[in-house]
């Protein structure tokens, strides 16, 4: 237990995890950047303790979606990532009362059209089946999100947060 402990504590500090500045996540538009294939994620008070342990959660999800996906589509396995844009949060919310608190974090990549002999939106779809719920994606000028591998209209940030 404290060796896998030690093995989470330094792929933390290997992502160079700081923390945020605690402010509180804006109302509005989920997705922000529509040039960009972003992520948005409501991280689970539960999950997280704090902002950085939020943002180490998503990393780790991520991380482990994208070798899936790749395993599932690719060839060789080389799970394809974008050049990370921007990065938004973790900031604390408020969820409607069934959720409770959570963390919004934000990340947008520089798309690409063509991934693994697929498209960049089958790809994000596959990705997102692998991804907890709580976990929504959304390709470069698409107007649907992906959460869980089944579409979902891209709207504001409180109609996202709750899985319908």
């Amino acid at each position: 237990m404290r060796r896998k402990a030690c093995s989470t504590a330094g792929l933390l500090l290997a992502l160079g995890l700081g923390s945020a500045n605690g402010g509180e996540a804006t109302p509005g538009a989920a997705f922000q950047y529509p040039q960009y294939d972003e992520v948005v994620a409501w991280v689970p008070a539960g999950k997280a303790a704090t902002a950085a342990i939020a943002q180490g959660v998503v990393h780790i999800e991520l991380y482990r979606a994208r070798r899936h996906a790749a395993d599932t589509l690719c060839d060789n396995g080389a799970p394809p990532h974008g050049r990370l844009v921007h990065r938004d949060g973790p900031y604390p919310v408020q969820l409607p009362a069934k959720t409770g608190k959570a963390w919004l974090y934000r990340l947008a990549r520089v798309s690409s059209d063509r991934i693994c002999n697929t498209t960049n939106a089958t790809f994000l779809r596959t990705l997102s089946s692998f991804l907890p719920e709580w976990i929504v994606v959304r390709g470069a000028n698409r107007k649907v999100a992906w959460r869980q591998g089944k579409a979902v209209t891209a709207g504001t940030t409180a109609r996202l947060m709750v899985r319908r």
